[in-house]
């Protein structure tokens, strides 16, 4: 009993794990605000979740802001691509609703798979931008690739992201500490991925990467 309740594990460990969660995903959501900033927050909200929650390495805040201002270029325009894209969606989308016959059910179909396509890559997207050092183009291109190449992982994150999205607009309160919770459960497929693509060894990669 008394090591169910000591400081380093059982109760007070898994209620710092809580907090974690909750205080990332608070990060999170503020750096979001500004929309631009989209990018850099979901690659470092990737980032802090893998090394500080998982790993137990460094700080919350002092992990989170270092990937947001390492990644803040590369993950704003990144970002930006992808905010852009998700309008031009919805607006498409909403033309075709108007439209009636044939066509109508044809450009839904193509929006529809264009839209599939965007998503899986963003999935992808950002923890490769956390990981790896990579050109904007290349971030696209091997995303997509991965996403590809590892379609039931693909899918069942799809299903994680959607399902915490969906959940987060039915009851906003949970935007709190769900972005946190999906980035975790995501992560765990994600992180098997990525490793397949690290190099063994490397002067610049830090070995809890390989863990």
């Amino acid at each position: 009993m008394g090591s169910f309740f000591s400081l380093e594990g059982g109760f007070f460990g898994g209620m710092g794990k809580i907090f974690d969660v909750v205080f990332v995903s608070i990060l999170w959501v503020l750096c979001c605000i500004p929309v631009i900033t989209i990018g850099p927050a979901t690659t470092a909200l990737y980032y802090c979740v893998v090394k500080a929650i998982r790993r137990e390495r460094g700080y919350i805040s002092k992990e989170f802001f270092h990937s947001f201002k390492q990644n803040f270029k590369q993950g704003a325009i990144v970002g930006i691509i992808f905010t852009v894209l998700g309008v031009l969606m919805s607006i498409n989308f909403y033309v075709v609703r108007q439209m009636k016959g044939n066509m109508a059910a044809i450009l839904f179909g193509i929006y529809m798979a264009m839209s599939i396509v965007a998503y899986v890559t963003a999935i992808y997207a950002f923890p490769n931008l956390s990981r790896f050092t990579l050109t904007v183009k290349n971030v696209f291109k091997n995303s997509l690739i991965m996403a590809i190449r590892h379609l039931l992982s693909t899918i069942i994150m799809a299903i994680i992201i959607l399902v915490a999205g969906v959940v987060m607009y039915v009851i906003p309160i949970t935007t709190f500490f769900l972005p946190g919770v999906a980035c975790l459960l995501v992560s765990l497929l994600m992180e098997k991925i990525l490793k397949r693509y690290t190099p063994e060894s490397t002067d610049t990669l830090d070995a809890w990467y390989m863990e």
